[in-house]
C-alpha cells in the first residue's frame, strides 16, 4: 500500500493540487474497500467460530449421554455374567445345558435369517 502511495505521490508532484487531492481520494477509497473486505472476512470467521463452538457443545453432550449408556450396558452385562456364573456353579447342570442349547439355537436362527 505504501508503494502505491509513493507512486501516486510521484505522479502528482508535477501537477496542481487537484491531482494530489484526487490521488488522496483514490487512496482513501481503496483503503475503505480493503477495510470493508477485512470486516466481512472477520464477520465470516466469527460466525464460523460460533458455529464450531455450538457443534462442539452438542458433540460433548452426545458423548456424555453415550458414556452413560455404555455404563448402564456394562453394569447390565456384569449382572448377567454373575447370574450365568451362579447358574454354572449351581448343582443343577441340567439348566446350564438348556441355557447353552438355547443360545446355540438363537445364534443358528440368526445366522440362517442373515443368509
Amino acid at each position: 500500500m505504501a508503494k502505491r502511495a509513493n507512486n501516486m505521490a510521484r505522479y502528482s508532484r508535477g501537477s496542481n493540487g487537484l491531482t494530489a487531492e484526487r490521488t488522496e481520494t483514490m487512496l482513501e477509497a481503496e483503503n475503505d474497500r480493503q477495510v470493508d473486505a477485512l470486516h466481512s472476512k472477520v464477520a465470516m470467521l466469527k460466525d464460523l467460530t460460533i458455529d464450531i463452538g455450538e457443534e462442539v457443545r452438542s458433540q460433548n453432550s452426545m458423548l456424555s449421554d453415550m458414556g452413560g449408556s455404555f455404563d448402564d450396558a456394562g453394569s447390565l452385562l456384569g449382572i448377567s455374567m454373575r447370574k450365568v456364573g451362579n447358574l454354572a456353579n449351581s448343582t443343577n447342570g441340567r439348566m446350564l445345558c438348556y441355557l447353552v442349547g438355547f443360545a446355540v439355537t438363537v445364534f443358528c436362527v440368526i445366522w440362517y435369517l442373515m443368509k
